[in-house]
């Protein structure tokens, strides 16, 4: 059982996000693809709501809280819908009971 935590998102400047955030993610989708190769449950990833990078459900434009995922969080999905793989995820935030949302990730209440 594994589930990924995205926190603390590697780039803020969108200069060098491309390149480095492109490494990231693919780094990060061929582990999953790994665990799964050999019999691992990927139960989900978390995701930082509200950043503009690991945002899950929210994101950030012009320092406001807007909906959709962030730059990160979307390069993965995209990667995995292209292995023809997808991964539950959830978005927290401080201000979240995290324990219900880790319960409804690990109990796939989503």
């Amino acid at each position: 059982m594994l589930i990924l935590v995205l926190s603390k998102c590697p780039v803020q400047s969108f200069a060098v996000w491309d390149w480095i955030g492109e490494i990231f993610m693919v780094l990060i989708v061929q582990q999953i693809i790994e665990y799964k190769k050999y019999g691992f449950e990927i139960i989900g990833i978390i995701g930082a709501n509200r950043s503009p990078n690991c945002g899950v459900e929210t994101t950030s434009d012009n320092n406001a809280e807007i909906n959709g995922m962030g730059l990160f969080v979307e390069k993965i999905v995209n990667q995995l819908l292209q292995e023809n793989m997808s991964v539950p995820m959830i978005g927290i935030k401080g201000t979240d009971n995290i324990q219900e949302k880790l319960h409804q990730l690990v109990n796939r209440e989503l």
